[in-house]
């Protein structure tokens, strides 16, 4: 009995294990399909989200595309924010597989964008016509549009020419039907003239016959006087040569005569002008024996001598003077604008100047650049000025150009040659060389500006140098043209009585 009761309890705990494994078996398949159940229904809310993602960048792509195309109810301005649209939608689906179709739709967008933009400045390009395009213009539509207009007008234009050319073309056949006639007529009067054209070259076949028979007569006569031509010639050669050789014989005396002109004219050069007859220290004057009769006037200027010098090369001025006053025909009164305190102006002092002889002027030649203040322009006509009232007179010189005025011979006293200018001209340097072969063809003295300076009486910072290097030095010289002259003493007679100016010949 106990037995049984142990079976049944065995047994109902057995049947009892059996419910509950398939009550567990029943709930964990339960559990498992719920999950599957679970995991479809998050797939399916995931696809549906992408699905309408894809739906909306599709429609944002297809407003964008609308837009460029140009249909009614899309704005131009409304293409750039479709295209915006789309990167916003695959924010939505980020971290799925799926955000990859989006990214291709958007990519599909810019690349429609880019050729948009590219297609609308190129047609703008072709079909602007100079007025401001509209917003219809910038689609393709407006695009399309455009273009035909002005295809339209292209085919009218091109229609219009046309007409214009068929015109031309019967102005043309009308023109060439006149010209072909005209040509027809010339050719007939061409054939005419070349008739008359051969007969009179046989003509000219016995014209050229005769005139070659004329030819031989006058070859022949050319023949003999070419003879008597080349006796005359011999017989000119020898003439020549004579004279050739006399003329070698003459410029020898000529270079002798030359030679002693020259030395003549640098011992009047060398002779003093004149003396001091009196001072008058209180008053800063002097009185000299120059008057009317030697051509002194107001403001010349001259430099003063010791009386006893005998070399200018090395004795030094001691003073400089400017006449204020020509009293009478033998006396004048002068300034004096320079003066050494330690070597006074005594009364018998020499004068003298480079520029002023007694009675006549001294011819002075100039060439080259003269810049007497260092400005670096040219003081030519200043120093023109400065001869010329100094009793001096300028026979030959040169402009800024090159262009020579006036010629050196041998009369003239002294050529004043300066430095060439720094930016002068081809014709300026061939000027200065002319105007030196004068000068040392006709032996005259080529002296600086600083020598013609400091011979005038002007103030130079420089020692006096002498204007002849080949003579011994300056000759006393009579101040008159009455006065008696001999080799070794130089008088003449005035009122103050008779003075000797030294040894000198003139």
């Amino acid at each position: 009995m106990a037995n049984r009761e142990n079976q049944g309890y065995v047994m109902g705990i057995i049947g009892l294990s059996i419910v509950a494994v398939m009550l567990l078996v029943t709930t964990v398949f339960l559990a498992i399909r719920m999950s599957d159940y679970h995991d479809k229904m998050v797939a399916a809310q995931g696809d549906a989200k992408f699905r309408s993602a894809l739906s909306d960048a599709y429609a944002a792509k297809s407003d964008m595309l609308s837009a460029c195309l140009g249909v009614e109810g899309k704005a131009v301005d409304e293409i750039e924010g479709f295209r915006d649209l789309i990167p916003g939608y695959k924010r939505g689906v980020e971290g799925t597989n799926q955000s990859n179709e989006i990214q291709q739709i958007a990519d599909s967008a810019n690349g429609i964008y880019e050729i948009y933009t590219r297609d609308m400045a190129f047609n703008s390009a072709i079909t602007d016509s100079g007025e401001n395009n509209t917003e219809a213009d910038q689609t393709y539509k407006g695009t399309i549009d455009k273009m035909a207009s002005a295809l339209r007008s292209a085919t009218e234009n091109a229609f219009a020419k046309a007409q214009e050319a068929n015109r031309i073309r019967e102005e043309s056949e009308t023109q060439l039907a006149s010209v072909t006639n005209t040509l027809q007529e010339r050719s007939k009067a061409l054939t005419d003239t070349e008739v008359k054209l051969a007969e009179e070259g046989r003509r000219n076949t016995e014209e050229e016959k005769r005139l070659a028979g004329v030819a031989k007569s006058l070859q022949d006569a050319m023949d003999v006087q070419r003879v008597e031509f080349d006796n005359q010639k011999e017989e000119l050669q020898g003439m020549i040569s004579t004279i050739s050789d006399e003329k070698k014989v003459t410029d020898k005396e000529n270079a002798g005569l030359k030679a002693k002109v020259n030395n003549y004219e640098r011992e009047v050069f060398d002779i003093a002008d004149g003396k001091i007859v009196r001072v008058a220290e209180s008053s800063n004057s002097v009185f000299i024996d120059l008057g009317r009769v030697d051509g002194a006037r107001p403001n010349l200027t001259f430099v003063i001598y010791d009386r006893a010098a005998s070399d200018y090369k090395k004795d030094r001025h001691k003073a400089m003077i400017e006449i204020t006053e020509v009293l009478d025909n033998g006396l004048s009164r002068a300034r004096i604008t320079d003066a050494d305190p330690l070597n006074p102006i005594l009364t018998g002092d020499i004068v003298l100047s480079a520029t002023f002889d007694r009675g006549d002027t001294v011819a002075v030649a100039l060439g080259g650049f003269f810049d007497l203040d260092n400005d670096g322009i040219s003081d030519v006509e200043k120093l023109k000025r400065m001869i010329v009232r100094n009793g001096g007179r300028v026979v030959a010189s040169h402009d800024e150009d090159g262009n020579i005025s006036g010629q050196i011979d041998s009369t003239t006293r002294f050529f004043v040659l300066g430095p060439a200018p720094r930016t002068g001209t081809r014709k300026v340097v061939t000027a200065m060389t002319t105007l030196q072969d004068q000068a040392k063809g006709n032996s005259v003295d080529t002296i600086d500006i600083r020598k013609l300076l400091t011979w005038m009486g002007q103030r130079q910072g420089a020692s006096i140098e002498r204007l002849d290097n080949r003579t011994g030095g300056f000759k006393s010289r009579s101040p008159g043209g009455s006065g008696t002259r001999s080799e070794g003493s130089d008088t003449r007679a005035d009122g103050s009585g008779t003075r000797s100016l030294g040894s000198g010949t003139k």
